[in-house]
């Protein structure tokens, strides 16, 4: 509907590639570096740490992502040693020192009810606060 010259069509696929790119990158650091879990790897019950099983920082995070495009370019192939490496590290975890290990728990949904139904069956349980009378 709009003509758009073919050079400005060129600039802008080239910003919006480097955009998402840039945004990807933001996303899985966030989540590594905040709680080691994307909101996929929350639903699956893993989490990024590092090898001494602490939380992963800015760099490695950014590393690791790196990682994945390079274990991906090659036909996935980076992703092979999962399958024969005893601690399932990929071609992206060699490369950031980090690994992938369970988190089972309850997820934020289940969380969030319970503290729902704590504070409901506490307000059942306990007699109304009497309203204090002045003396005067």
């Amino acid at each position: 509907m709009l003509h758009i010259p073919h050079g400005l069509r060129t600039v802008l696929a080239v910003i919006g590639a480097m955009a998402f790119v840039l945004g990807s990158i933001i996303y899985f650091a966030v989540f590594w570096t905040s709680t080691g879990q994307t909101p996929g790897a929350r639903i699956l019950q893993i989490r990024v740490v590092t090898e001494e099983g602490t939380r992963v920082h800015a760099g490695r995070a950014i590393v690791r992502c790196v990682g994945v495009v390079l274990a991906a370019l090659p036909l996935f192939a980076g992703f092979v040693p999962i399958l024969f490496d005893g601690r399932r590290r990929g071609f992206q975890d060699w490369l950031a020192h980090t690994v992938v290990v369970e988190a089972p728990g309850p997820s934020i949904a289940e969380m969030s009810r319970a503290k729902k139904r704590a504070i409901h069956e506490a307000s059942r349980v306990l007699p109304p606060v009497a309203e204090a009378q002045d003396d005067v």
